[in-house]
């Protein structure tokens, strides 16, 4: 595991017209990460898929990730996530299929996410309105190093680690090294509370198993073969990282 918190020279607001996101904040902090905790807003398969972008960095770290992911649901939807119906709907399937996955990118951001789960490094909750419509839209992110130093994020980015260099996005970000504790606790404290299942309006319910056996499906047999496909595949380690800790897995001219 590389480094800590501390080592860093975070910006307080990070965009896409001024950053390379990925480069200049995830990698650098995923590195440094024991613990990852993400709110994240409408999901596809895609989109899903995209989270795996930077995730690498945790199966070389050791590190654990918990994830609530909203999509809209219907009854028979609720059914399944309730465990009342062991068969998983078209819907929910068609956003955790794997075998949706358009190229060797997506592809293997979804290994990393399969290896994660089967390693029991990655835990993936859903949640849904408990009446009536809504969505669930919050962008946030909590960050934990190997000393408790705290790192969050709120902002506009979206799941899709991709679409920042496509869309204009913008976040701010808090430390528990740099900040008051009013800045950061806050989202400590709305994080777990969703994923505890503490708010009233809003449900939450682990993965059918149906759906997680899918997923792990797709799991590398070892993870040499992982980092081998993510040094081939993946373009966020295709280009020279800022973080001198952060060596590109691939050797130029490859």
């Amino acid at each position: 595991m590389s480094g800590t918190f501390a080592e860093l020279d975070l910006d307080v607001r990070y965009e896409t017209e001024r950053n390379d996101i990925l480069r200049d904040f995830y990698r650098p902090v995923l590195r440094r990460s024991v613990q990852y905790d993400r709110l994240a807003s409408y999901f596809s398969s895609v989109s899903l898929a995209a989270i795996g972008e930077g995730l690498i960095e945790f199966v070389e770290n050791g590190g654990t990730i918990r994830m609530v992911i909203n999509t809209q649901v219907d009854a028979v939807d609720l059914d399944v996530l309730r465990g009342e119906r062991e068969t998983p709907t078209e819907h929910l399937s068609a956003i955790l299929d794997p075998a949706r996955a358009a190229d060797d990118v997506q592809r293997v951001r979804w290994e990393v996410l399969a290896w994660l789960l089967a390693n029991d490094q990655l835990e993936i909750r859903v949640i849904a309105p408990t009446t009536g419509g809504g969505i669930f839209h919050p962008k946030t992110a909590v960050f934990r190093d190997k000393d408790g130093e705290v790192i969050t994020t709120i902002g506009s980015n979206n799941e899709s680690l991709g679409a920042l260099k496509r869309n204009y996005e913008i976040f701010s970000v808090h430390s528990s090294i740099t900040d008051s504790r009013r800045h950061w606790q806050s989202h400590i404290d709305s994080f777990d509370e969703l994923w505890t299942g503490e708010r009233s309006q809003w449900e939450v319910y682990d993965l059918p198993e149906a759906i997680e056996a899918k997923i792990l499906e797709v799991a590398p047999p070892d993870k040499q073969r992982l980092m081998d496909d993510a040094a081939e595949h993946l373009p966020e380690y295709l280009s020279t990282p800022t973080d001198p800790t952060l060596t590109p897995l691939v050797t130029a001219g490859r």
